[in-house]
């Protein structure tokens, strides 16, 4: 009866079958001639009417004329000029071959006919036609044949003679027959010469690394499925399947949380790190980018949740810059790189559902330092679930080279009350609003605020622990949030780590005063 065997290893459940490729007719092997000079043969010598008597043709190994012996003088034993030139453009072969058993015969894979030919030819295998060139349409003795290039000619010209030839075989003895047409009679030159060779499969066995299938497949992780029918003595075709476990990514879960598209050194070092922003571990097999990049992730690939993976341009040129230690899946395929000009990334589920699709710039209003300046683009908020497609959801990068595989953040470290500069801006101000406490002046650059309303705050990227608030008060006295009266209307770089947020003051009354406080968190 029919049985399943299947594999989780990727392997074939099937052992593939061993090849060997036989000689069935060698170079140098005996054949019979004949110049025919009328029709009378008929088909009996193509091997389809055996016992046939060739006794008496002509016998060598190959055969052939010149007029002016040249390219063929030493390609034919058997010289028909006398018999052919101004007499019979064509020229009749026989040679045998033999299958020595059935096991043999059902072993063929493929067979060749290699044959060297001026001009033309028709070939038989027991006296079915098998190949064919530059010959006649009507197979009459006195038809000609199309020229064949003389130097080709002298070479064996394989013709693969496919199903027709396998099935026109037979154990013991075989006839290849073959039909050689000159240009003419009166053709300075003619040679005809084959061999042949038959590829041979071995018997197929069971893989000794495949499981006999009894009504379930045990999938504790992502594992690709192949099977197989056996039936004893033929097995069926392949069918595959990937089954997967645990939470699929998608556009609820994984975000592509920081971009190096254009180093500040080489751009072998570029790379593109995902963030598992989800509360489970997930399934990251045949996730893969269609637009932008050539890369998808490996069968098994699993990301926990609020871990970071990384696909490189040049792992070598990445590790010797950033170190060997970081979660690297893989490289960009084909010799792929990132955009220096920006493009659009597009990033598809192993469903073909969408997770992320948008275009990342080098211009304003996207993070310009990230353009060669020595910053990464990084999703400034990738626990919230951004709209990448939007340039102030993005900044450079708070650390020049980007922070592949770890959060993009730095901490304050000092004295929070404290004023080495004299200018009565505190140190924890100075540290998020980028500027430095040992300049004195240089945070009276950072914030501003026009007679038009446009409202203008620079900041550290990437800070934890510390926050700005924005207050307004009317008297100086009593201060509240200004977030209800302020609209965002962009965000410039300023410098690698440092972004300025604008907005646009919406309030009412005849005045308003606006300041900002760090807050340590």
């Amino acid at each position: 009866g029919e049985t399943i065997y299947y594999t989780t290893d990727g392997s074939d459940p099937r052992i593939p079958a061993e090849v060997s490729t036989v000689e069935l007719i060698e170079a140098g092997a005996a054949m019979r001639v004949f110049v025919p000079l009328d029709n009378a043969l008929g088909a009996t010598w193509r091997g389809g009417a055996e016992p046939f008597d060739d006794s008496g043709w002509l016998s060598g190994t190959s055969v052939g004329y010149e007029n002016s012996p040249s390219n063929y003088a030493d390609l034919y034993d058997i010289n028909v000029r006398d018999e052919m030139r101004g007499n019979s453009p064509s020229c009749l072969v026989r040679m045998t071959f033999t299958i020595p058993d059935q096991l043999t015969l059902d072993r063929v894979q493929n067979l060749t006919l290699g044959i060297r030919y001026d001009s033309g030819f028709v070939a038989f295998v027991n006296g079915v036609e098998v190949a064919q060139d530059n010959a006649p349409s009507v197979l009459d003795w006195d038809e000609t044949g199309t020229s064949h290039n003389e130097a080709l000619a002298v070479l064996y010209e394989p013709f693969d003679l496919g199903a027709t030839g396998i099935s026109a075989l037979q154990v013991g003895e075989n006839v290849l027959a073959m039909h050689g047409f000159n240009a003419g009679a009166g053709s300075s030159d003619f040679l005809l010469d084959a061999i042949v060779s038959v590829v041979l499969g071995s018997e197929v066995a069971i893989s000794p690394g495949a499981t006999l299938y009894t009504g379930t497949v045990p999938v504790n992780e992502p594992v690709l499925v192949r099977a197989r029918v056996f039936d004893g003595s033929s097995w069926s075709a392949l069918t595959e399947a990937t089954f997967y476990t645990g939470v699929p990514a998608s556009a609820a879960n994984l975000v592509i949380s920081e971009i190096m598209y254009n180093p500040d050194g080489s751009d072998e070092t570029e790379f593109i790190e995902f963030q598992n922003i989800g509360a489970d571990v997930i399934d990251l097999s045949g996730v893969r980018f269609s637009e932008g990049l050539d890369f998808g992730f490996p069968l098994g690939s699993a990301l926990a949740p609020g871990a970071w993976i990384l696909t490189v341009r040049n792992q070598i040129a990445f590790e010797a810059l950033y170190g060997s230690d970081l979660p690297v899946a893989g490289v960009f395929l084909n010799d792929n790189s990132l955009d220096n000009g920006g493009d659009r990334l597009t990033l598809l589920a192993e469903n073909d559902s969408v997770i992320r699709t948008f275009r990342y710039d080098d211009s304003a209003p996207w993070p310009e330092a990230a353009d060669g300046g020595g910053s990464s683009l990084v999703l400034a908020n990738p626990s919230g679930n951004p709209d990448h497609a939007l340039a102030e959801n993005w900044q450079a990068s708070a650390v020049s080279g980007g922070t592949p595989g770890a959060p993009d953040s730095i901490a304050f470290s000092g004295v929070a009350a404290a004023d080495d500069d004299g200018d009565g801006v505190s140190a924890l101000l100075e540290f998020a609003l980028g500027t430095s406490d040992k300049v004195a002046g240089d945070a009276g650059d950072a914030i501003s605020f026009d007679v038009g309303g446009n409202f203008r705050v620079q900041r550290r990227a990437g800070v934890v622990g510390v926050s700005l608030e924005i207050e307004t008060s009317t008297d100086l006295v009593t201060w509240q949030s200004a977030d209800a009266m302020l609209q965002v209307t962009g965000q410039t770089n300023v410098a690698p780590g440092v972004v300025q947020d604008n907005y646009q003051w919406m309030g009412n009354g005849p005045q308003a005063f606006l300041r900002v406080k760090a807050i340590a968190e």
